[in-house]
């Protein structure tokens, strides 16, 4: 089959295209595929979109392009099949594109089936026209098209460009056409993409775990929520500079452990309505300067709970009996053994029985320790429950062979542990920190262990983060993991859905339970 085209490239003449339609392209053909799964965001109904994946993911449609030469004026076509389906009321249709040297234009030729062309230029203006077997479609320069099938056959065009025409998405990936193509009545109609109905929405988030399997439903959630999602592929938590420049135009920010300060928040975009934390923390968000600006504040209490005790537990016994010591020892071919301690007969002093502090409690009570505890907001239900002493803060110092921190970090805890207070100590007291670096005195504790004052310590949280630089580095019964508390999949994948919700919710104009300045 021949097609005799009229100079729609600006040549000053026409140009013949012999094409077999029977086997179909050459050998030397492209073939793509893209699957529903692949046109997330193209679909305005993000919930029948949801829908129609839980039933599987069928190709919604196909091209196979025969690469012309790289050379200017050279020709590329093909043949691109769309395949009758619908995600909620709106056709199956291709994912569109525009060309980006913008005097190209493109040319379509029905083969079979019935649909219909949507075409729309930088400028907003719009429109479709009817693709009929044996009839073609000019797409003019500079438009955007995609082609969609209305009917209940496959949908398949035959199409020709410049082969050097390029091609770019801009934001038809994220927000689609302006106009879509819905079935009202049985018949196919053109109706506003909600999309460009309102306001632009974009997300930052900066916990790494979203790059994980652990959170894909948290991820899933936002993005289908959002219209911009923009994740910290940095690895660890972001600096006031960093932080300055990732915020631009940016609605809804979710939060790992990055440096939230009072020159980050005078910076922000009017844009930002909220910071949802990643984890029940906030001593690196400046909440005075959030408020100050009209930002709300959420964090996720309770959802690492069990994570961070099991850890403190954890520590607990490697510093008693010096397991990784150990282990490195055998590992290097030596066999040498230390003497530990037991916990079974000792006292637990911890200081801030929330939900951590709970957890942690019950789980020392079942290795025969006795446990005390002081907080200012003492759970005396819970204290009577399991017998846990109710303390003062000196009794906790002074009376407790293991000390474990569970409070945030404030002016009033700053160097709570600090060389007066290790004073007051048990001999041979052991501290164990999973709260916030900066509630201990590096350099008094460092000095305590090499008197042996101290046991030992296990930390899980430093002043200075990520470590480089301690005066307790390298000392013996020292113990540091890399505050990695929080980081058991369960907790993660609890953090995650929760500091989503919240964010969703604040965005959304809903009341929130976890917003923490009102």
């Amino acid at each position: 089959m021949s097609f005799v085209m009229k100079d729609i490239f600006n040549w000053g003449q026409g140009f013949t295209i012999d094409f077999d339609l029977n086997t179909g392209m050459s050998e030397k053909k492209e073939t793509t595929k893209r699957y529903l799964s692949n046109m997330r965001g193209m679909f305005a109904d993000d919930e029948a979109m949801k829908k129609e994946l839980a039933k599987g993911d069928p190709v919604v449609y196909e091209f196979h392009e025969m690469k012309a030469p790289e050379h200017p004026g050279d020709l590329a076509f093909g043949i691109s099949i769309t395949y009758p389906g619908k995600v909620g009321n709106e056709y199956y249709m291709t994912k569109g594109h525009f060309h980006t040297i913008i005097d190209t234009a493109e040319v379509y030729y029905t083969l079979e089936g019935e649909g219909l062309m949507m075409l729309e230029n930088p400028e907003g203006d719009w429109s479709v026209q009817p693709l009929k077997p044996g009839e073609t479609v000019y797409v003019p320069k500079r438009y955007a098209h995609r082609t969609i099938n209305t009917g209940h056959q496959p949908l398949r065009t035959f199409f020709v460009f410049r082969g050097d025409a390029g091609h770019d998405y801009g934001t038809i990936e994220t927000k689609g056409y302006r106009q879509l193509v819905v079935e009202k009545d049985g018949k196919p109609v053109c109706v506003p993409n909600p999309k460009w109905e309102r306001d632009w929405m974009k997300i930052l988030i900066t916990p790494t775990s979203f790059l994980t399997p652990v959170n894909v439903q948290a991820k899933e959630k936002i993005e289908a929520f959002a219209d911009e999602v923009v994740y910290n592929m940095t690895g660890k938590p972001l600096q006031p500079d960093q932080l300055i420049h990732m915020l631009e135009g940016v609605d809804g920010y979710i939060a790992g452990l990055d440096y939230i300060t009072t020159e980050v928040i005078e910076q922000a975009p009017k844009s930002l309505k909220v910071i949802s934390r990643y984890g029940a923390g906030i001593d690196r968000v400046d909440i005075e300067a959030c408020t100050k600006r009209g930002i709300k504040v959420t964090n996720t209490p309770g959802t690492n709970s069990v994570a961070v005790a099991e850890l403190a537990f954890a520590l607990m016994l490697d510093v008693a009996r010096n397991i990784p010591q150990l282990h490195e020892t055998v590992q290097k071919g030596e066999w040498k053994r230390s003497e530990g301690i037991e916990l079974k007969g000792k006292t637990l002093g911890i200081v801030g029985l929330g939900f951590i502090g709970k957890n942690l409690a019950t789980r020392a009570i079942a290795f025969g320790m006795t446990v005390q505890a002081y907080d200012p907001f003492f759970d005396e239900t819970f204290a009577a429950q399991y017998s846990i002493k109710k303390a003062t803060l000196d009794e906790v110092i002074r009376q407790s062979d293991f000390i474990s921190l569970h409070v945030p970090l404030n002016d009033q805890t700053k160097q709570l542990i600090n060389a007066n207070v290790i004073a007051e100590m048990k001999d041979g007291a052991i501290i164990i920190n999973t709260a916030r670096g900066g509630i201990i005195d590096e350099a008094a504790a460092a000095e305590a262990v090499k008197s042996g004052k101290l046991g030992g310590l296990g930390l899980d949280t430093f002043e200075q983060e990520p470590l480089i630089n301690s005066p307790l580095k390298s000392l013996p019964h020292v113990i540091f993991t890399p505050h990695t508390g929080a980081h058991t999949a369960e907790a993660v994948e609890g953090m995650g859905r929760m500091a989503v919700d919240n964010c969703i919710d604040i965005l959304s104009g809903k009341d929130n339970p976890y917003i923490l300045n009102k």
